[in-house]
């Protein structure tokens, strides 16, 4: 029950989503997972409906484009995307660190930047052009 909570805590630092299926409240194996759910740490989920509807996976509803703040046809020199020409790949903090940026304020450009598609998020931290 222990690893669930932390992992949960890990993931909830990182504000991502946790969802977890509600079980018996007598079994002792689900306590943890019903914890999960009524500390708010997890969201309920019964059906695959459910996680669809939570990370609106709904395919009936058109997605409408997002408006960012940095578009690249108007910043077609952005400095991100010249770094990242010349060197293929840059791990997020040696980003930080070559533009003088912290890494708190580098992450909202950089997702904005993959929403549009001109960069691309690999694991580990790394992004590369699209």
């Amino acid at each position: 029950m222990q690893i669930h909570r932390d992992g949960a805590d890990i993931a909830v630092s990182y504000r991502r989503d946790v969802f977890t299926f509600s079980s018996r409240i007598t079994n002792l194996y689900s306590a943890g997972y019903n914890r999960l759910i009524t500390m708010n740490k997890a969201g309920l989920i019964s059906s695959a409906k459910d996680l669809m509807m939570a990370l609106c996976w709904d395919k009936s509803q058109p997605l409408k484009p997002q408006q960012t703040s940095i578009s690249f046809a108007e910043k077609p020199d952005h400095p991100i995307l010249k770094l990242l020409a010349e060197k293929g790949e840059f791990q997020i903090n040696e980003l930080a660190i070559t533009m003088n940026t912290p890494v708190h304020k580098l992450m909202q450009t950089l997702f904005e930047l993959e929403l549009e598609g001109h960069i691309k998020a690999l694991p580990g931290g790394v992004y590369r052009l699209g």
